[in-house]
């Protein structure tokens, strides 16, 4: 075969692909995603080098159910959370932290939506803190953080149009998605002796995906979206137990609605300070 020969073939099969029209599917996803949570710290500052936090970011939360959009999430009744933070500056700490959303606890927001069976939620993340003291014993923090979560996804897809031959009409693709999570929070707190009194609020997006569509050609979706941002609010009380170990309940919920309706959760958390004490 000459040279012109194999460019004529080349074209017409070019132009043959061309023509085919794409399929046409419809899909049927959902998505395993992290339950929204304030900031789990108080705006103190840091009276040691080194704090050691863990604990249950949700413990007792409400069940969830469809906000806005059209989106099919299961989302977890516990979800767990630790963190090492260091101080750098006099009222200034970084974080790095855990965070993990029990596959075992999770609720579907809608009855019938695809169950996901691909394990746990987990996020690692850094969050940088200002503590900065306004008057004897009150303090505002200043917070902002991100974090990238490993999600789990499945979706179920029906080819209606255009049906490549000998392909099976249904599919099923299950995956995990990494989805960034940013989050800003202004921490009014009030420490005096043992006890610390603080309040909060909070903006973090929430990860999301879409229920049904139809997908044209390549199959490009099944990816967790990054989602709109929902403010939080929430009021914490933190005790020093024995020695420098302290404990905080923070009792929180969602300000406004967005792809997840939730009610009131409680969280609490376990923190303990290292290092040797600053000087008052």
């Amino acid at each position: 075969m000459t040279l012109s020969a194999i460019r004529v073939v080349v074209v017409v099969a070019l132009v043959a692909t061309a023509c085919v029209p794409p399929p046409v599917r419809r899909v049927n996803r959902a998505a395993l995603v992290p339950r929204l949570t304030p900031s789990l710290v108080d705006g103190a500052p840091m009276a040691q080098p080194f704090e050691l936090a863990f604990g249950a970011a949700s413990l007792a939360a409400s069940a969830p159910g469809p906000g806005e959009g059209d989106a099919a999430l299961e989302v977890p009744g516990t979800q767990l959370a630790g963190s090492l933070r260091v101080r750098f500056a006099d009222y200034a700490s970084i974080a790095l932290g855990y965070a993990a959303g029990l596959d075992a606890t999770a609720r579907p927001i809608r009855p019938h939506q695809a169950p996901v069976d691909g394990g746990d939620a987990v996020g690692v993340g850094t969050a940088l803190t200002l503590a900065v003291p306004v008057a004897p014993g009150w303090s505002i923090g200043v917070e902002a953080g991100v974090v990238g979560w490993e999600l789990p996804w499945i979706e179920h897809s029906t080819c209606v149009a255009n049906c490549p031959i000998g392909e099976p009409l249904d599919t099923t693709s299950e995956g995990r998605s990494v989805v960034m999570q940013g989050s800003f929070a202004l921490t009014p707190t009030f420490r005096r002796g043992d006890w610390t009194v603080f309040a909060s609020a909070t903006i973090k997006n929430q990860p999301t995906i879409e229920h049904k569509d139809t997908e044209y050609g390549v199959d490009v979706s099944g990816d967790v979206e990054g989602g709109p941002g929902v403010w939080l609010g929430a009021v914490g009380l933190s005790a020093r137990l024995v020695g420098d170990l302290r404990v905080s309940a923070i009792l929180y919920a969602p300000l406004e609605r967005g792809p997840v309706a939730t009610g009131p959760s409680l969280a609490t958390m376990l923190t303990l300070p290292l290092g040797p004490r600053r000087a008052p």
